[in-house]
């Protein structure tokens, strides 16, 4: 597309960060107002904020992304993944900001980052979105506007990928690289304080190294075992600080 705003999407690790809530209610309101005008009453914004907060407090594995033009958020998609099922909560993009494959973005980062803990993914779909969803996979439960298809374990080798829980999986590696390099792994950063985390995940989800937010200096962490620990550590540097670097324009933002 000519002349396309430069979009980025980021992880939204602390979805309870100010003004989170409020952007997503925004969005949703005037992405789906035109064809759901009840969406836009007071009365579901409010009740929209609730479902936020009481989601986020009650499940211990949450994810989400936002896609933004400069600063201003312009697109999300929120979840959760319960019983080794990963549901698909929301996902909008403001009106001027559609056909721009900016859904196709957000929807496959959500996938992959509900693939590290489910097999299945569900959904609800509002009956304008129906073929959106299955033009990516989904097909129809129980013959109504309920859609789901199994996760895919492509994107989860020879990436960078944000961590939103640590798994078992994720626990184990990571103190495993960690006591190789003589440092503790805190997953309690991730699990209460949310804090931004990173892996690297190269040949058969391999996990070969880590960076995570702590309160003294965050830097790569990278398995001994791994050959190219330079170029994993760099990678790794590189995601968090576009992530660190997005996080303060937003929080001067909102102040």
């Amino acid at each position: 597309m000519d002349n396309a705003p430069d979009i980025q999407i980021f992880p939204v690790f602390d979805q309870s960060a100010p003004g989170v809530w409020y952007d997503f209610a925004s969005i949703r309101t005037e992405s789906a107002v035109v064809k759901y005008p009840s969406l836009a009453t007071q009365e579901s914004i409010a009740g929209y904020l609730e479902d936020c907060e009481s989601s986020w407090k009650k499940k211990s594995f949450n994810f989400a992304y936002a896609a933004y033009h400069d600063d201003k958020m312009v697109g999300f998609i929120q979840g959760d993944v319960v019983d080794r099922v990963g549901y698909i909560r929301d996902l909008f993009v403001l009106p001027e900001y559609q056909k721009m494959r900016i859904g196709h973005n957000l929807l496959t980062n959500a996938e992959t980052a509900a693939a590290m803990g489910a097999r299945d993914l569900d959904l609800v779909s509002l009956v304008y979105a129906e073929p959106f969803y299955k033009a990516h996979g989904y097909t129809t439960l129980y013959g109504s506007n309920r859609l789901g298809k199994p996760t895919s374990q492509h994107g989860l080798s020879y990436a960078t990928l944000p961590i939103f829980k640590c798994t078992p999986k994720v626990i184990q590696a990571c103190e495993y690289i960690a006591k190789q390099n003589g440092v503790k792994f805190d997953k309690t950063l991730v699990s209460k304080l949310h804090r931004p985390m990173f892996i690297y995940a190269g040949h058969n989800q391999r996990i070969d190294g880590y960076i995570v937010q702590d309160d003294v200096v965050s830097k790569p962490v990278i398995s001994k075992d791994y050959p190219m620990q330079d170029w994993v550590a760099k990678r790794l540097q590189t995601a968090f600080d576009a992530y660190i670097m997005h996080t303060a324009t937003q929080q001067a933002k909102v102040r």
